[in-house]
């Protein structure tokens, strides 16, 4: 093997992760909803997280939302915590929605990925956007996809 090149099982876990990302967005963006759940959790900025009630052992039940308010920045941010509640090591993939006040404007989305997250550990992980904060904005888990590590 020459010093530059990688481990054939590298490259194909890379392009392996790469085509279920690519998979899931096209999913995402056509509408359909198979292997996703609305979680219904929301938090508003510059008041209390509020959260949801789910089905047990629901992928969104391994998804909570901690804070959602701006970065240091002042860039819109949602804080998650993510528990593996599952038997298997998973990785995740959570999208968020950033609104007004009022739900009348989407002001951005974001996408959270949490990869080799063993049973019972959790992480904690943002989800940021660059689109500058307003006063007041709410933050929604709007889906969270829990799939078994490779």
């Amino acid at each position: 093997m020459k010093l530059n090149e990688r481990p054939q099982s590298t490259f194909h876990n890379t392009l392996l992760a790469v085509v279920a990302v690519l998979s899931i967005g096209i999913l995402i963006a056509s509408g359909e909803t198979s292997g996703t759940s609305d979680s219904g959790e929301s938090a508003e900025s510059n008041s209390d997280v509020t959260q949801a009630e789910t089905s047990p052992s629901s992928e969104t039940d391994d998804v909570k939302l901690t804070s959602c308010g701006a970065d240091s920045l002042g860039y819109l941010q949602a804080e998650l915590t993510v528990t593996n509640n599952s038997s298997k090591e998973s990785d995740y993939i959570i999208n968020v929605v950033f609104e007004s006040d009022d739900g009348s404007t989407q002001l951005d989305t974001a996408i959270s990925f949490v990869n080799n997250l063993k049973p019972g550990q959790n992480k904690v992980e943002k989800a940021l956007s660059f689109t500058e904060a307003p006063a007041n904005f709410t933050c929604t888990i709007s889906s969270v996809d829990r799939s078994e590590s490779l």
